[in-house]
């Protein structure tokens, strides 16, 4: 989905600014996602609370949120002082001030490959030809003969010889 001029992926949590691309933490990734959701509305503080951390989630939520929203301001290059996306309403929420525009659904076969999934696939191919290179290595050595059998007689047969 388009946040601004940011494209926010809700479910790898990437944000991705030009090249820059920033994986956000899982709870910033669902701040972000529940104000994009909701844009141009107040979100309560309140709100997130129970969107993110639930009833049974202990943690200093003030602290928590703040740090949620300052990974955000700072993957989308936003400012408190001066927010082009992220207003901060004191003492009650925040607003998402630009629109979030959710990205039409394509059928995998038309999803144009982005440099993240070559990425993965380049990865992928580098290391099954590493799996193949092992594999071929360790066929050749086990196919060479050996001369432990040999080796292990002659041994016990100087032992034998020394002890009898």
């Amino acid at each position: 989905m388009r946040v601004g001029p940011c494209e926010f992926d809700a479910i790898t949590g990437e944000v991705r600014r030009g090249d820059v691309v920033i994986r956000l933490e899982p709870q910033p990734a669902a701040i972000l996602r529940l104000l994009a959701v909701r844009p141009g509305e107040l979100v309560s503080h309140d709100e997130i609370r129970q969107a993110v951390w639930g009833e049974s989630t202990h943690v200093n939520f003030q602290q928590s949120l703040h740090y949620g929203v300052r990974q955000i301001r700072i993957a989308l290059n936003d400012s408190a002082r001066e927010p082009k996306f992220i207003q901060t309403v004191p003492r009650r929420g925040y607003r998402l001030t630009v629109p979030a525009e959710s990205e039409p659904q394509h059928h995998p076969a038309q999803v144009p490959p982005t440099t993240a999934s070559s990425t993965v696939i380049r990865r992928r191919m580098v290391w099954a030809g590493l799996a193949a290179a092992l594999i071929v290595t360790t066929l050749i050595v086990e196919q060479r003969p050996n001369r432990h059998h040999e080796m292990a007689v002659a041994v016990l047969s100087t032992v034998h010889d020394l002890v009898y």
